[in-house]
């Protein structure tokens, strides 16, 4: 019986969760489990990643709602952090991009694109929270400049068909499920 090493934090991944059984059934569902995402750090370019290239997904509609608001929310905090430090708000971003997506600019771009979308439902506080809302706006701002590189950048190293479907993945990023 092989021997698992220890959990990584609150997020459950197939092959790291609980019992070999049920690591085996996430793995085939396809299901993604996180018990904390508060605590998640870069959760939001984790969960994104998952959803558009691991193929991952929550196991209801509910707990992706629950998923989504809480990594976009911890990463807009985490934006407001170094923001205040005077640094990038989408630097882990564009570093996990980089390596993860070297060659595949539609991979990338509809990864960015999911962030939009979950950084785009994030409600604003205006009453409570002005500098939570100026570092959201910060980050999606970052995260559409990176999202507008990467279109580019599919367009430019592919063939027409590929840079039709980056501009696809701008409007409909829940569309991409992992091909290029």
């Amino acid at each position: 019986r092989p021997r698992l090493p220890p959990p990584l934090g609150p997020v459950e991944v197939a092959s790291l969760s609980g019992s070999v059984a049920q690591s085996a059934s996430l793995l085939l569902a396809g299901e993604l489990r996180v018990g904390a995402p508060e605590e998640v750090t870069n959760g939001l370019t984790l969960y994104a990643h998952s959803l558009c290239h691991k193929g991952l997904r929550p196991p209801s509609p509910s707990e992706g709602a629950r998923l989504s608001a809480a990594f976009a929310g911890s990463f807009a905090r985490q934006s407001a952090r170094l923001l205040a430090e005077g640094q990038d708000p989408v630097r882990f971003t564009r570093s996990f991009l980089r390596s993860h997506y070297p060659s595949s600019p539609l991979r990338c771009t509809a990864t960015l694109c999911e962030m939009l979308c979950q950084l785009s439902a994030l409600r604003p506080t205006p009453l409570t929270d002005p500098p939570l809302d100026a570092a959201r706006e910060a980050a999606l701002r970052g995260t559409a400049a990176l999202a507008a590189q990467s279109v580019l950048e599919a367009a430019c190293a592919s063939d027409a068909a590929s840079a039709c479907l980056a501009l696809h993945y701008l409007a409909h990023p829940s569309s991409f499920l992992g091909g290029e």
